[in-house]
């Protein structure tokens, strides 16, 4: 059986001719469209890298310092001080649809706070240096990428006590 409109169309088909420059200005776009995609993984990637440097020495202040003090809580004085719990960080970095800040970033961590036996007066709680008593507390901090710098916005879920 033959079907006659068939082998017509198919006679008739032609792949459309384009002339040398349209086919470089395609190849051309393509190219660019491919580059602009790894371009911007990459600027993603700069961006994370910069920004776990940025919490890496955030961190590392206490660290190096407990921010050690001595503060009246409800039941009296107390000399405390702030620890990060490493095991709990966690960074985020995702693009923003903002114009401004092409990119946002989120720190997640606990922060142990520990603290002596309450005193009565400020005095005994300076000389103590027995913490016996711990609490944690969930952070996290929201940041900005802006002009090639993390920027910190206020911050969400965060123990105002804490230094």
């Amino acid at each position: 059986m033959r079907l006659p409109g068939l082998l017509k169309m198919q006679r008739t088909f032609r792949p459309a001719r384009i002339g040398v420059h349209a086919t470089l200005t395609i190849c051309l776009a393509t190219c660019l469209a491919l580059c602009l995609c790894a371009c911007g993984d990459r600027n993603l990637k700069n961006a994370t890298d910069a920004f776990n440097v940025y919490v890496r020495n955030y961190l590392d202040t206490y660290r190096a310092d407990r921010h050690e003090r001595v503060a009246f809580l409800g039941g009296g004085w107390v000399k405390e001080y702030f620890e990060v719990d490493s095991t709990s960080e966690k960074v985020d970095v995702q693009e923003s649809d903002s114009t401004t800040y092409p990119y946002i970033g989120q720190l997640d961590f606990q922060m142990i706070r520990h603290y002596t036996a309450f005193h009565h007066q400020r005095e005994s709680a300076l000389t103590d240096d027995t913490f016996t008593q711990a609490e944690v507390t969930p952070h996290r901090h929201n940041y900005i990428y802006q002009d090639g710098k993390w920027i910190p916005l206020a911050d969400t879920d965060r123990d105002d006590s804490a230094p």
